[in-house]
């Protein structure tokens, strides 16, 4: 489900986010998952385009902001 939000503390600390159970983490990562890949993807997969766009300009400003929006804030 979300194996490499771990690798997100910072992105998830910049939208003010520490999810603590599981359900939490499931909505994050659906989150994550609209803005970059298809359902259905394996999380390697979704990890791999996660980091690509990260690398674009403003990559990450608009996956805080995503994430931000998510949670009604």
């Amino acid at each position: 489900m979300s194996c490499y939000l771990r690798n997100l503390k910072g992105v998830l600390a910049k939208a003010d986010l520490t999810p603590a159970t599981k359900q939490e983490r499931k909505e994050i990562d659906l989150a994550i998952r609209a803005l970059v890949v298809s359902e259905g993807e394996k999380c390697p997969r979704v990890w791999q385009r996660v980091k690509v766009f990260l690398a674009e300009p403003g990559g990450e400003d608009r996956l805080v902001a995503v994430l931000k929006e998510r949670r009604g804030g």
